[in-house]
């Protein structure tokens, strides 16, 4: 072809009879070349007065190498083509294409091929996308190259156009961009890569909305080049203001904020493996990572190993941002927090190998104030081997469930995915002391994941502890064993019976079990004994008037739902050979009437008001609670399908009974409430 436009001008003028302009038209069908190939090609050749060539050239269809797919309906004219003797050049042209990607507008185009092989073609502001696309491409033996810059390209219809070329995406996308893109290649395809752009204003999801980005002004720079087995690249992505939503994480990022990723690494194609040689990810002020990895790409992107270093993480930011979002649902979905927190971890064979960490001054706090840990210090060393590393761990205080916890240390030992208490610790409770001779925690990390303890607690008053929890306050001292406590499955069971002192007699718990005690719906069941308590400190505590004696009871089948009893069977009475004194006060009376639905006042007549103290042989309640009603009884039955709850004995003597033997739970603790509150009669 060349050695034919190089003859044409005298070929031309040989054959023109006269002055003028001459005209010729070659069909040339197909053509091809390294990465090219042309369909349907006609050559169109204009020789004026001046002898100056003009030249059209048509092609039907071209197929490029690379993305830049087919050209259809390809027209070039320039009327000032340069032949020379090994070259032809046309500096001032025009072309109209059909491709997806470009407006169906006439734009400018400068063009160049040389007898060594080597071909040029450039060309400006082409409009694309309501923005400018310019392009300058080449071509010689087996080698191309282009370069691209666009300006103000619209990411909506610019995506829209890609759909078109068939390239697929499943995303909504808006916003503008600019761009600088160099690649070269050869006959195998594209050998090296170079992006620069930067986009403004960018708005993104996807039809699932689990990748959502709005208002992202950010800037990108990448490397590629075409190793043996695949590509090796090097990245730099700047977020410098938007919100960005990867599920389940959400990210702010205000302007001066900038969040940088920068990687390199390597991707072995035949493989379908990505590997991050180097990856460094900064969150001002909030997260700094560095670390490497080996990601699969199919199916899905899965790492499946690597080592990541913490350098910093800092709270409340850490949490709200990065961890909060994959605690929903569980115990630690609405924390409270503060403190740093570094490390490292290793990830290996598609779950963690190892872990490293190191907390300074990491305080939580529940907002439904079932727990807290205050500035808690120390480092965690964990491996996925057999092989045991020692690690500690102290805090200065917390809760549980509003109950105090002092200043604590911890010696624990890890090995594989279980570890255990090096020594006992002591944690102080209110004014009293836990202490923890064993703990044993087995499956960490998987579902099967359980623990069991054992522990003592010395003396705590009550007091203190009635106080912390917000209930009426109560005298006396507590103290007792835990005996081997255990969890597994969500369910915490105590074997063995849990023994507490408390108001001078026991109370003894059988069969403790607790699911989901950290849930949103808590539930306990237990069977409750009760020995001896002193009925006077009792009465005193909850302000229902004075009675002296002994007291037993029983609370089997106990079952709270989120706290709150839906169930039990309890019963309380005089216990059998008590000898202590037996007394009750007329305010005692009158309140216990209430409780078991009797006439109140039982005072309000005859001589008894004289009286501000009676004798009683026996006392006793007892309420069968299901369905929210309480089926009630007392110590034996009266006459009149009524029930004695004081039976009297000595002078001056009273008998209360109490005549309804069903009541609605709500009612009834309303009642207790209200005796708790009201002063009673008063006997003049």
């Amino acid at each position: 072809m060349l050695i034919l436009l190089i003859m044409l001008p005298p070929l031309i003028q040989s054959s023109s009879a006269a002055p003028g302009t001459v005209n010729l038209e070659l069909a040339m069908g197909e053509l091809q070349g390294a990465g090219w190939s042309a369909r349907g090609v006609r050559l169109g050749f204009e020789l004026n007065a001046s002898d100056q060539v003009g030249l059209e050239l048509e092609i039907d269809e071209m197929r490029m190498p690379g993305r830049i797919g087919v050209l259809k309906h390809l027209r070039i004219a320039c009327p000032g083509l340069q032949i020379g003797s090994d070259h032809i050049q046309c500096p001032q042209g025009a072309v109209r294409v059909d491709h997806p990607v470009i407006d169906p507008v006439t734009f400018p185009i400068q063009f160049s091929y040389r007898s060594a092989g080597e071909a040029r073609v450039s060309i400006a502001e082409v409009p694309v996308a309501q923005g400018k696309l310019s392009m300058h491409l080449g071509w010689q033996d087996a080698h191309w190259f282009v370069n691209a810059q666009g300006k103000g390209l619209t990411a909506e219809e610019l995506l829209d156009l890609l759909e078109e070329s068939s390239v697929s995406f499943d995303m909504a996308i808006s916003g503008k961009l600019d761009f600088s893109l160099r690649g070269n290649g050869d006959a195998i395809g594209l050998q090296a890569l170079k992006l620069v752009a930067t986009a403004a204003a960018v708005g993104f999801t996807d039809d699932a909305s689990r990748y959502v980005g709005e208002d992202i002004d950010l800037e990108v720079m990448a490397n590629a080049a075409r190793i043996k087995d695949g590509w090796s690249f090097n990245s730099d992505l700047k977020l410098n203001r938007g919100q960005l939503y990867l599920d389940p994480v959400f990210l702010e990022v205000d302007h001066g904020q900038s969040l940088k990723v920068i990687g390199s690494g390597r991707w072995f194609e035949d493989k379908n493996i990505v590997k991050f040689d180097s990856i460094r990810y900064n969150h001002p002020g909030i997260l700094q990572m560095v670390g490497r990895a080996e990601l699969r790409i199919e199916p899905g992107l899965q790492p499946s190993s690597g080592t990541l270093n913490i350098v910093n993480a800092r709270f409340p930011e850490v949490y709200h941002h990065y961890l909060q979002p994959f605690a929903i649902g569980t115990v630690m979905d609405d924390l409270d927090t503060t403190g740093k927190v570094s490390g490292t971890l290793d990830y290996q064979g598609g779950e963690v190998d190892s872990l490293d960490l190191r907390m300074s001054d990491l305080s939580f706090q529940d907002r439904q104030n079932r727990f807290a840990i205050h500035n808690l210090k120390g480092e965690i060393h964990w491996r996925n081997n057999a092989k045991p590393l020692p690690s500690r761990l102290g805090f200065d205080g917390g809760t549980f469930y509003r109950i105090g916890l002092g200043t604590t240390k911890l010696m624990i030992e890890s090995k594989g995915r279980n570890l255990h208490l090096l020594q006992p610790a002591v944690i102080p409770v209110l004014d009293g002391r836990l202490k923890v001779e064993s703990f044993d925690l087995q499956d960490a990390g998987t579902e099967a994941l359980s623990w069991r303890f054992d522990a003592g607690l010395s003396p705590v008053s009550i007091e203190a502890l009635t106080e912390a929890v917000d209930w009426p306050l109560m005298a006396g001292r507590l103290s007792g064993m835990v005996p081997d406590v255990s969890y597994s499955k969500g369910r915490l069971i105590v074997d063995g019976a849990l023994l507490v002192r408390v108001l001078d007699g026991h109370v003894v718990i059988n069969n403790l079990r607790m699911q989901a005690p950290f849930g949103p719906v808590p539930q306990l069941t237990a069977d409750v004994d009760i020995d001896r308590i002193d009925l006077e400190a009792l009465t005193r505590t909850f302000s229902f008037g004075r009675i002296d004696g002994r007291l037993n009871g029983r609370i089997h089948a106990l079952k709270l739902l989120d706290w709150q009893p839906v169930h039990f069977d309890a019963k309380f009475f005089t216990p059998e050979g008590d000898r202590s004194r037996h007394r009750i006060s007329q305010r005692a009376v009158d309140n216990l009437t209430s409780l078991g639905g009797g006439v109140s006042g039982a005072l309000s007549s005859g001589f008894l008001r004289l009286f501000k103290n009676f004798s009683y042989s026996r006392i006793g309640l007892s309420c069968l609670l299901n369905n929210g009603v309480c089926d009630m009884d007392g110590v034996a039955p009266a006459e009149g399908e009524g029930y004695y709850i004081v039976k009297g004995a000595g002078l001056p003597r009273i008998d209360i009974i109490g005549y309804r033997h069903r009541v609605d739970w709500f009612e009834l603790v309303q009642r207790l409430k209200a005796v708790n509150l009201e002063q009673g009669p008063v006997v003049q």
